[in-house]
């Protein structure tokens, strides 16, 4: 699903029961230019009430064996209020 924002589109991995919008990664994630913009685009989407939670799902990577948002990342998503799922 593709939700408007002022930063751009903002297309959502899958939308949840309860207008979660839910992102999905695989392997260890850095906070780069791409997903600073993706976490100030989630950061609006619940600001304005566009969704009513945003999680971010990490996957172990099947060829590195690596999992989860870098420490920049974590705090980002932490200070905008993104729940952050480690599988």
């Amino acid at each position: 699903m593709t939700f408007p924002t002022t930063l751009g589109p903002r297309v959502v991995d899958q939308l949840a029961p309860g207008n979660v919008a839910n992102e999905g990664k695989v392997g260890y994630v850095a906070y780069d230019a791409f997903t600073a913009q993706q976490v100030a685009k989630d950061a609006e989407l619940l600001n304005t009430g566009a969704v009513n939670g945003v999680t971010w799902n990490f996957y172990r990577s099947p060829v590195t064996g690596q999992v989860g948002p870098s420490p920049a990342l974590s705090d980002a998503l932490n200070k905008a209020g993104i729940k952050i799922v480690t599988h």
